[in-house]
């Protein structure tokens, strides 16, 4: 853009303008002009124009590792070499946690585009959630000493949440998990 200014200063009756520079105190021979123009106008005209487009890109990385402490109260039931068990009780998540979050301002212009901003941000921390499970559990002893067994076992945890810069993190704990086992007796 290009802009012009017009500044006009009313003159009282009979009074000749002097040519420029021009400067009074108001105390010597002479009209005084004021320093403030009764209007003023504005020329303005496009010179030059070009398209940008910005596009925002972002990412937020979650990485944690649980360790799960539970207690509770479990009853087992014996069918010759197979047994039947049920536990349910109250459990500790302790996560160990740190997200981060990217996000790059991308500008095109006349079809080259270059990282215009580029903001990262970080968070950490060790976070204890509580919950409680309930778990079923079925086996077989193949010998007095060695048996194999599996369980189902479901999980109600506290939903972890935390923010990280601009964006959040959340993860539901609770669901679902199984597994096998080998066990030796001695």
């Amino acid at each position: 853009y290009s802009v012009g200014v017009v500044d006009s200063f009313q003159l009282g009756a009979g009074v000749v303008a002097p040519l420029a520079p021009y400067s009074n105190s108001g105390g010597g021979p002479g009209p005084l002009i004021p320093n403030q123009p009764s209007s003023r106008s504005l020329d303005t005209a496009l010179t030059n124009s070009e398209a940008a487009s910005f596009e925002s890109m972002a990412a937020v990385n979650f990485d944690y590792r649980a360790i799960v402490l539970d207690a509770g109260y479990r009853g087992e039931w014996q069918h010759d070499k197979m047994f039947t068990n049920l536990t349910a009780g109250a459990a500790l998540n302790i996560l160990d946690w740190s997200a981060a979050h990217r996000e790059n301002a991308i500008q095109t212009v006349g079809g080259v585009s270059s990282t215009y901003a580029t903001v990262e941000q970080r968070n950490s921390g060790v976070d204890v959630l509580a919950g409680l499970y309930l778990q079923a559990g079925t086996g077989y002893h193949l010998s007095e000493t060695i048996s194999l067994s599996g369980f189902f076992r479901y999980d109600l945890t506290e939903t972890f949440s935390k923010d990280v810069g601009p964006s959040a993190v959340e993860q539901d704990l609770s669901g679902w998990s199984f597994g096998l086992g080998v066990t030796h007796s001695f």
